[in-house]
């Protein structure tokens, strides 16, 4: 439930690039969220009453954003990737995360996803580091700038790879082709049964 409301405070608050979330900022997501009977709060505890209409609701407010992007390739493995991302991650700010398409494998929902996508939080930076080189020719990369906390909220660690959570992964595959669509179905289904966090 934290995930949810969470997740749907980014999105209608547009909230700028942040590790952290003010407590009344997330108080009224969640007072919202029960006017529209969505939730139910009960002293300090929070109960869902409604998975499916609060799916809605982060789907209606999951804006399909202009972000900066770069398509390329580059010579490094993906390992490399993730041990250059992760180490720039840790002492110099960059922030990085696959993008949902690229996570819905992790998750065992889509196969066949080849080309790595990333959010990073420096373009410029990122494409350096990584020595991606802009071609679309053999492209085997893809890096998308986003500053803000959204797409990198709730992602999920393994070794050096940050993997998008469960429902950014969902939000990009409810909003993509036929074949993404049926993926995110699967998804929402076993997020809807509460086992998102069985998946990883």
């Amino acid at each position: 439930l934290q995930e949810f409301a969470l997740a749907r405070t980014f999105a209608q608050s547009n909230a700028s690039f942040s590790n952290h979330l003010a407590l009344g900022t997330a108080s009224k997501v969640v007072q919202s969220l029960a006017d529209e009977l969505i939730v139910q709060k009960e002293g300090k505890r929070i109960s869902l009453l409604d998975a499916q209409r609060l799916l809605l609701h982060l789907r209606r407010n999951a804006r399909e954003a202009s972000r900066l992007s770069l398509l390329g390739k580059t010579s490094l493995s993906q390992s490399q990737i993730w041990e250059k991302l992760s180490e720039a991650m840790d002492n110099n700010g960059l922030r990085g995360v696959a993008t949902g398409v690229a996570s819905a494998g992790r998750y065992r929902v889509l196969s066949g996803v080849e080309m790595l996508s990333l959010y990073v939080s420096d373009l410029e930076r990122a494409s350096e580091l990584l020595e991606v080189r802009s071609t679309r020719a053999f492209a085997n990369i893809q890096i998308f700038e986003e500053r803000k906390n959204v797409v990198y909220f709730d992602a999920r660690t393994e070794g050096s790879i940050r993997w998008a959570s469960p429902i950014q992964t969902w939000l990009e595959l409810a909003n993509g082709a036929s074949r993404e669509q049926e993926a995110a179905e699967e998804l929402e289904r076993l997020l809807k049964n509460g086992h998102g966090d069985e998946l990883f």
